[in-house]
């Protein structure tokens, strides 16, 4: 279906729809406990706003997540989160004049997730579905490509928590969706171009400051625009929207290292993250082959273990590569895939840390979905893995999605145990005073309800052509061999596993004054004979 003869009535409503629906999903959800990697951020946010200062000193023993030069310590994260920050915080201080809480409360943690990457989240989906409408969809192709990205795959995790790799993900796809309607789209209004160029600039630019390794995906859809041969002027527009960017990192970098090329990474203070950053460009070396293959299909980090409705991208892209007018974008998605893929594996820490699935891939998982457009959904295979993907990330929504990377198997043995034990996200469901798993029932009332009503559109032209048998073994396969896996890859010796277990139920326990998760930290932790475990 082409964008001009789309219904534009019954679309706008769509978009309306799936907005409120991942913005729904994204703010229902809290995690009680922010680790390190989104402390850091929030420190520098901080400390920009109630002390006057890039150093994040004052809160130097609070996390191993920084920077150490010339005497003072700094965030070592990428500076666009913190930034897109400031002047939500800054806000939320004058609306309380004279009162001098302490900073960063968990309202104010919330309030500052939610603006900066759970509205650019659901905003998302929005793009998704109009550009796979751009590239020929049905409406139901595209209706659930974005209900497969948001709800099978950990961007809805990622959502939820201010670690700059959703939010890079958002504004990168943004710029991308911008560049190809210029190019598709023709508009004889300069001034709509230009400004359009240099919004797509700025975007690719604000994913590179969320996520670094994002300045990968700002490269390629530089040299995308090139390609496009479009009028020099759009060019400059776009260069300069990203110059932007490329200055505040610039002055940044300088203002705190002594050098514009200086980045935080280079001066870690903690042994091990110093140690692997020396190697090659901030850490990144050639690609790992075990690291790939972990990457691909753990339990732990695996991309199609964790959200196998992806195999469904692989099918769109062998059909996507067959599409005359679509071969730049081919060109570029394939690039993007295969270039994180690489980077990730060629990282010293691939792994993620303290996280569930492969964190670090979450910039390209847009780019990665769209390709579904091109499959037919209408058969039991795609519901078959969209639904093990969204079980499995949904586990890690409302349970905890930090989840440390010794736990072979997190779902099994991390997640559901301490959701037996109590353990699961703040949100809204508590405001009702439901407890438990009661508290997520509106939740899903909510989303199957609105989803419902997004799924009564009637789309004639879908295509009627099923998946080839071969691809039907293999996904069958694949799909018994993940539920194999889940009951039988353990994390040894279990001693490891009653360990973080413990770790994880009082560090939550002391954050929010629970006595029975303590208790059952204290449980956790004789099972473990922690004097034994070797952290």
């Amino acid at each position: 279906m082409n964008e001009n003869t789309t219904n534009l009535p019954e679309k706008r409503k769509i978009e309306i729809l799936l907005f409120c629906v991942l913005f729904f999903s994204a703010a229902y959800f809290n995690q009680y406990v922010d680790y390190d990697n989104t402390f850091s951020r929030y420190f520098m946010i901080s400390a920009i706003v109630d002390h006057k200062t890039l150093n994040i000193d004052k809160y130097k023993d609070n996390t191993i997540d920084k920077s150490f030069y010339e005497g003072h310590y700094y965030s070592n994260k990428a500076i666009g989160a913190p930034l897109l920050g400031v002047p939500v915080y800054w806000l939320m201080r004058c609306l309380k004049p004279g009162e001098n809480p302490r900073p960063l409360t968990r309202t104010d943690r919330f309030l500052i997730r939610l603006i900066t990457t759970s509205i650019p989240f659901a905003l998302l989906g929005v793009v998704l579905f109009r550009t796979a409408c751009f590239f020929g969809a049905g409406l139901m192709q595209g209706i659930w490509m974005v209900i497969a990205y948001s709800f099978g795959s950990i961007a809805l995790s990622h959502a939820g928590q201010f670690s700059g790799h959703q939010m890079a993900a958002s504004f990168s796809f943004f710029s991308f969706a911008i560049l190809f309607m210029l190019n598709k789209k023709k508009n004889n209004n300069k001034f709509y171009m230009h400004c359009m160029a240099f919004l797509a600039g700025l975007f690719a630019g604000l994913g590179a400051l969320a996520d670094y390794t994002a300045m990968f995906l700002a490269l390629v859809l530089t040299i995308y625009l090139i390609c496009l041969r479009l009028h020099r002027n759009i060019i400059i527009f776009f260069l300069t929207g990203g110059a932007i960017c490329v200055l505040c990192l610039g002055v940044y970098n300088y203002t705190c290292f002594d050098s514009v090329f200086s980045f935080s990474y280079s001066h870690l203070t903690h042994a091990e993250f110093k140690e692997g950053a020396s190697s090659g460009l901030l850490g990144v070396s050639l690609p790992d082959p075990l690291a790939l293959m972990l990457l691909l299909f753990s339990p732990a980090r695996g991309l199609f273990f964790i959200m196998p409705v992806f195999i469904f991208s692989i099918i769109g892209f062998t059909k996507l590569w067959k599409k005359d007018d679509l071969k730049r974008e081919a060109v570029l998605l394939s690039v993007i895939v295969i270039g994180y893929l690489c980077i990730n594996a060629g990282f010293y820490g691939w792994h993620g840390g303290w996280t569930f699935g492969p964190r670090y891939l979450v910039p390209m998982l847009p780019f990665l979905a769209l390709p579904m457009i091109f499959v037919p959904f209408r058969n039991p295979w795609f519901f078959l893995l969209l639904g093990i993907s969204v079980f499995q990330v949904l586990l890690a929504v409302v349970g905890i999605p930090h989840t440390p990377e010794k736990i072979f198997n997190p779902i099994f043995e991390i997640i559901l145990p301490l959701m037996a034990y109590g353990y699961t996200a703040k949100n809204f469901g508590h405001l009702l005073g439901l407890k438990g798993f009661l508290s997520v029932t509106p939740f899903f009332v909510i989303i199957i309800y609105a989803l419902t009503i997004v799924l009564r559109t009637k789309s004639a032209e879908e295509d009627k052509k099923d998946v080839p048998r071969s691809w039907k073994i293999l996904m069958g396969t694949w799909a018994l061999m993940i539920m194999i896996m889940l009951a039988v890859v353990h994390t040894t010796p279990s001693k490891v596993v009653h360990y973080y277990r413990g770790r994880i139920l009082m560090t939550a326990a002391k954050q929010i004054r629970s006595i029975h998760l303590l208790k059952m930290s204290l449980l956790e932790n004789k099972l473990a004979k922690t004097d034994n475990v070797e952290e």
